[in-house]
């Protein structure tokens, strides 16, 4: 085999190590938060928030796109406290993911939080999850609908817990 070769095949192989290591990574360190309350409420914390208002999600316009921010704790804090809420609402988020440099991303729906005034707060728009579809690009897409799906599911089953 040509030396050219052999060099392209460990270049490849040394990259697609570093990947599954990262991958194996954060699965360990979601599978730590799943599994750790202290772990989960530090991560809250620290971490970034899509937000949603009754599975709509929070979108922004900037220049001519949409997009859907992720905020992070220390400005949900203010959020929150702008919207007359205690910091324990971050509680009721959802973890869905973490970055490749393991920032923990919650989903949290502000339902129970009037919707003019949360997108007043927010500068934004909460969206259907249809049209904001139309509206974003092809990256934001799958994500949403992801995490729309998982908020539903999790309601679900609060719900029929609730139910006696």
């Amino acid at each position: 085999m040509p030396l050219f070769l052999r060099h392209f095949n460990i270049s490849a192989m040394q990259i697609s190590c570093r990947l599954v290591s990262n991958y194996v990574s954060r699965m360990r360190y979601l599978l730590e938060l799943k599994e750790d309350d202290e772990a989960c409420r530090k991560a809250l914390r620290s971490g970034a928030f899509l937000l949603f208002h009754s599975f709509s999600p929070l979108l922004q316009k900037s220049d001519s796109k949409y997009m859907a921010p992720f905020v992070m704790a220390s400005e949900l804090n203010g959020i929150l406290h702008k919207l007359d809420q205690k910091e324990k609402y971050m509680e009721q988020s959802v973890l869905i993911g973490c970055t490749e440099s393991h920032v923990p991303q919650f989903a949290l729906d502000l339902g129970k939080i009037e919707k003019a005034r949360a997108e007043s707060v927010l500068k934004g728009t909460f969206v259907d999850l249809r049209k904001a579809f139309f509206l974003l690009d092809g990256k934001d897409a799958p994500l949403l609908s992801k995490v729309e799906h998982t908020l539903a599911n999790f309601e679900n089953s609060v719900f029929s817990m609730a139910m006696p």
